[in-house]
């Protein structure tokens, strides 16, 4: 008797079993052992072998790639470290040397500044002495009171603040002249070049508080000025030779007083007038030359300190030409001879001489432009 149930149950019985096959075969693929065998290179050597599972040698090789993979990367990573290091190492190096250059560059151009800057302040000191020598020619000449500094200026020195006199009780010995007192601090950092700066300030304002004193003084007595020599009468190159007092006579060579100042200078040197005045003589002398005589008219003339009125003559011998005649007017300036070596004379030379109420007394004393 046909039985449907039977069927059907063995049908599915077969349908399971060629379900279930390729999950075995699968299984027990990965489960598959394995035989690993090491054999040695050298001949005498034993080979080692091993058994395990597929997954286990999978396992095992993928974990020893991994860790190669890692050493790579570390490997790499230290070496671009160590290249970046030397980099920066290398930068570093040049950096240093740079800014080495930079200094030394910068060392230098202080250096040549301060020795510029140096240099300026000795100018400036000595165009201060020159003009202290100046004003107290100007105040010997005058009479007038001009070496005392009125300035309120205030100069800081160290610790130290000197100023000008205020009415307090002061006193002491003076230590240290403005110009060592500035001889001494110059190259001493920036706070002495800046004291120094305050000293020479100081001088300089002491300077034109004195010269100013001096104009106005002048000012009022302007047309006495015009009349009163005070240029030294060569233009360009000169020299003082024999002066005014005792000598010994060049050509005669014997004692003889010298009324009168010698200025050598090149022949045809110009000869100009130290002051306004009128010629009262052009002519030639066998011993003086060719010579000229302007009358200035009153001046002044200082006298035990004291400026006075006076009447000045000035007397020009041994000339190569004289461009004057007599009578003619003359300003201070104007040129009215040029230098030669007529009559008596050794050499080309100007014989200068000064009379005051026709008595000669020092030319030097009225040139206050002299060399």
């Amino acid at each position: 008797m046909f039985d449907a149930r039977l069927v059907v149950k063995r049908w599915l019985g077969r349908w399971s079993r060629r379900r279930k096959s390729p999950k075995i075969k699968k299984r027990a693929g990965r489960h598959e052992r394995v035989t690993v065998m090491l054999v040695p290179s050298a001949a005498w050597g034993k080979p080692l072998q091993f058994q395990t599972t597929k997954r286990t040698l999978l396992t095992v090789v993928g974990v020893a790639a991994l860790a190669i993979i890692l050493v790579i990367v570390g490997a790499v990573y230290t070496i671009g470290s160590a290249l970046s290091g030397a980099g920066d190492e290398a930068g570093s190096r040049r950096n240093a040397i740079g800014r080495q250059t930079e200094i030394a560059a910068l060392k230098e151009e202080n250096r040549r500044l301060k020795n510029e800057l140096n240099t300026q302040i000795e100018q400036t000191r000595q165009r201060i002495v020159q003009v202290n020598r100046l004003i107290r020619k100007i105040s010997a000449f005058t009479g007038l009171p001009l070496d005392a500094p009125t300035t309120t200026a205030a100069v800081t020195t160290g610790s130290a603040l000197v100023r000008p006199d205020n009415g307090l009780g002061r006193g002491g010995p003076l230590s240290h002249s403005p110009e060592s007192l500035a001889s001494d601090l110059v190259g001493h950092g920036y706070a002495s070049y800046a004291t120094v700066r305050e000293i020479l300030l100081f001088e300089l304002d002491s300077v034109v508080v004195q010269l100013e004193r001096a104009v106005r003084h002048f000012r009022d007595q302007e047309e006495l000025l015009e009349n009163t020599p005070l240029i030294c009468p060569v233009q360009g190159e000169y020299d003082f030779t024999d002066r005014f007092g005792e000598r010994i006579h060049p050509l005669y060579h014997r004692k003889d007083f010298h009324a009168a100042l010698d200025i050598a200078a090149s022949h045809g040197s110009r000869i100009i007038a130290p002051a306004d005045g009128t010629v009262t003589y052009a002519g030639y002398t066998k011993a003086r030359g060719r010579t000229l005589t302007i009358d200035h008219g009153t001046g002044l003339y200082p006298r035990d300190g004291v400026p006075s009125a006076r009447r000045f003559k000035t007397r020009y011998c041994h000339c190569s030409s004289v461009l004057v005649k007599k009578g003619s007017k003359v300003k201070r300036g104007d040129v009215i001879a040029l230098v030669g070596s007529t009559g008596t004379a050794i050499g080309n030379h100007l014989h200068y001489e000064v009379l005051v109420d026709d008595r000669p007394v020092d030319p030097e004393y009225f040139i206050l432009n002299g060399q």
